[in-house]
């Protein structure tokens, strides 16, 4: 009778431990923002676009756990790719939207 507890206990207790980790380190994910996303735009004048991706990423840094950040983040580099025809940029709007996913997946 031991036996058949532990053969249905064990496998049990193997997928619990599994999914602790994966929820702590999604988690941990989450709460922490790219790094490559909040890397300066050099630019030789400031245009709106670079106004707009400096305040989203100063919103991320106050509060890398709301997507809104990483949502204004993505549309200001997109716009940034049109202004200069560097589309290196919607990489990084990219980047910025899987975050924002990460943080909230149906948003």
């Amino acid at each position: 009778m031991r036996k058949k507890i532990l053969i249905i206990a064990i496998p049990g207790i193997i997928i619990g431990c599994v999914l602790a980790l994966l929820i702590t380190a999604i988690s941990k994910s989450a709460s922490a923002p790219n790094a490559a996303l909040l890397q300066p735009v050099n630019s030789a004048q400031a245009t709106a676009a670079d106004k707009q991706i400096q305040s989203a990423q100063s919103a991320i840094q106050k509060n890398s756990s709301d997507p809104r950040g990483y949502n204004t983040l993505a549309a200001a580099f997109m716009q940034k790719a049109r202004e200069t025809g560097d589309f290196s940029f919607n990489a990084r709007a990219e980047e910025s939207l899987k975050e924002s996913f990460k943080i909230a997946p149906d948003n």
